[in-house]
């Protein structure tokens, strides 16, 4: 049986003349959180609203067979390579890439780690690539999820191989494997620009593959600690008051509050999700203040979770001054019902 290779990246230009029987496709990131002020809501001094960064379009994916529930996705399984040797690669690649561009190293998080995992074994499971999983749920809720506290931002990276049959081939070169996955997402501007940001100070990663399908799915999912945030409540009730508690890390002031509010997401189907493309968060903001740090950068307030009584997913974005400008620290994603 016959072995053919292509590559589609998503956010560039090459696109297969045939039917690739490899692919490796990088998905669209999140969206770079911008500092700007908006004059639609409530402000702080120079507050800051977080906008997505605009990215063109991403085209539709062609729906690959999906995965039974019983898919071999566990390391320990024969079929599974050494998951955390290959992260362990990939987060030498990206530091690699970083100190090639002077930059700081970042750390390997273990509830990004974590979030990046369980994402990373749906897609593979389900065949399928997205921000957003079966749930409807994106990047910010799933890391709350996994204990997150931090914000995040999302590179994702689909793999497959198999003949000319439909079977799955066998991979035998996994280092390789990885080594394009960071190469292709360094070639994607957007991805790259993930990547290199230098505000990151940690990334999670997942890896899943899927020995029924021959599906490889990769997680990146890089974050930002300068405020070390108390453990929030990720249940309420509308109207419900909930106490930030904070202390910023060295290099960081000015800490600025944000409160968004998104409806429940609906589930999506896979096709659906091999339909979507950069993520923009829908929360909208409806509220803002100053977080009013001590001297020695402790921070406590008290925030009702509070849009007109609606039920829904309630965003609070903690954003403050560093070195690198303004940048979103913290984003916890909290279900009032």
């Amino acid at each position: 049986m016959a072995l053919a290779a292509a590559a589609v990246a998503l956010l560039a230009a090459a696109l297969a003349c045939s039917l690739p029987t490899v692919v490796l496709t990088p998905m669209g990131l999140t969206g770079e959180p911008t500092a700007q002020p908006s004059a639609d809501m409530p402000t702080a001094e120079a507050m800051a609203t977080a906008v997505a960064a605009q990215a063109p379009p991403a085209p539709a994916l062609t729906a690959v067979a999906a995965a039974t529930e019983g898919a071999s996705l566990s390391p320990t399984d024969s079929a599974s390579p050494d998951f955390e040797a290959l992260k362990g690669q990939m987060l030498a690649l990206i530091n690699d890439d970083r100190a090639a561009a002077g930059l700081a190293p970042v750390e390997m998080g273990a509830a990004a780690s974590r979030a990046a995992q369980a994402h990373a074994e749906e897609m593979a499971r389900h065949g399928f690539m997205s921000h957003w999983n079966l749930s409807g749920q994106g990047p910010p809720y799933r890391y709350s999820r996994a204990g997150g506290l931090n914000a995040s931002q999302e590179n994702v990276y689909m793999y497959w191989q198999r003949y000319d049959d439909g079977k799955p081939a066998p991979i035998e070169d996994w280092p390789e494997v990885i080594r394009q996955a960071e190469a292709s997402l360094m070639d994607s501007p957007g991805h790259r620009d993930n990547i290199l940001a230098p505000a990151h100070t940690h990334v999670g990663l997942g890896l899943a593959y899927n020995a029924e399908t021959g599906d490889v799915r990769l997680d990146q999912l890089f974050t930002n600690h300068y405020v070390n945030l108390d453990p929030v409540l990720l249940h309420a009730t509308p109207g419900q008051s909930i106490t930030l508690r904070g202390q910023l890390l060295p290099g960081a002031q000015e800490p600025l509050l944000n409160l968004a509010y998104e409806p429940f997401p609906q589930a999506m189907t896979v096709t659906e999700l091999n339909e979507t493309g950069v993520f923009d968060s829908p929360a909208e903001i409806y509220d803002a203040a100053d977080l009013g740090p001590d001297t020695s950068g402790r921070f406590e307030k008290q925030v009702s979770l509070d849009h007109q009584g609606r039920p829904g997913l309630y965003y609070v974005r903690i954003w403050v001054q560093t070195q690198y400008g303004e940048v979103l620290a913290n984003e916890i994603v909290i279900e009032v019902k």
